[in-house]
């Protein structure tokens, strides 16, 4: 029991010194705190004083620990001792932070960081800002995905003109036809290499676009092309019913394509992790 007593002693004993320490260096350079300081940058001042707390530690951790010193400086004493408390449940990043406060007058003449510092604010709410539509995106997938194969693209694209995060993640995450025509030539070509005159032929006759009928046709050599013609004048004599199948059948072959070719060059993503914590971007 003594011995754990004499450790908390010896903690306690840490965080005053870390403290003196603090004030020491706020009287020698003249630092009043927050937002009433001349040395810090006024609109930085105003845009700090301004944060919802929870803001706070998101920001500090795309900082380097000099940024977050220069950080801290534009904190007032209650947020700094709340930021402090909100760590409590990891002792690393709470004590890294009382050893960055004890250093952070150091950081009063650092006026290059702040530029830095700015920058990271605008990343930490543009990325708050995209993700508002995080909850609603699997919805808009589902959505996209009820409309038929002929809307989708048109669709995606009308999404895509009104919000461009909402397009971009639909066309990441959705195979269409479109997909297949953001592709180059090569990867085209290399993607419908096991794909009969008839294949093409199928596939041509299932487009209503004749610019994408061109590029499919674009895609063949001069004989072969010819042949393609000619089975598309033949696909022309059967029945609507039948066709209309095989159209079916021959584009859920090219998303299959498309699907193992997006499989094998996608990465895996990461998810946030529980609890607060702060850790530098770098050494500074």
């Amino acid at each position: 029991m003594a011995g754990v007593l004499a450790d908390k002693f010896d903690r306690i004993d840490a965080n005053i010194e870390l403290v003196e320490a603090y004030q020491m260096r706020l009287l020698t350079f003249g630092w009043k705190g927050g937002g009433k300081s001349r040395s810090l940058d006024p609109d930085i001042q105003r845009i700090v004083s301004q944060l919802a707390f929870e803001d706070i530690a998101p920001i500090l951790n795309r900082l380097g620990e000099t940024g977050i010193r220069r950080f801290m400086l534009y904190l007032d004493s209650k947020t700094m001792g709340q930021l402090i408390r909100s760590v409590r449940r990891n002792p690393q990043s709470q004590r890294f932070l009382i050893q960055l406060l004890a250093r952070m007058p150091e950081a009063i003449h650092e006026s290059m960081v702040d530029a830095d510092i700015s920058t990271q604010i605008k990343a930490h709410f543009q990325k708050k800002q995209d993700d508002l539509y995080l909850p609603y995106l699997t919805q808009y997938e589902e959505i996209v995905g009820q409309v038929g194969d002929e809307l989708e693209d048109d669709m995606i694209e009308q999404l895509g003109a009104a919000n461009s995060e909402i397009g971009n993640y639909l066309k990441r995450k959705l195979v269409t036809m479109g997909t297949f025509f953001a592709l180059p030539a090569d990867e085209q070509r290399d993607l419908l290499t096991t794909f009969t005159n008839n294949d093409y032929a199928l596939l041509v006759s299932s487009l209503q676009d004749d610019a994408q009928k061109s590029v499919i046709l674009k895609l063949l050599d001069g004989s072969r092309k010819e042949l393609v013609t000619e089975q598309l004048s033949i696909l022309q004599e059967e029945s609507k019913i039948i066709l209309a199948e095989r159209h079916k059948d021959i584009r859920r072959r090219l998303r299959t394509l498309l699907k193992q070719l997006r499989s094998t060059n996608s990465s895996a993503e990461f998810g946030d992790k529980e609890g607060t914590s702060i850790t530098p971007r770098d050494v500074a």
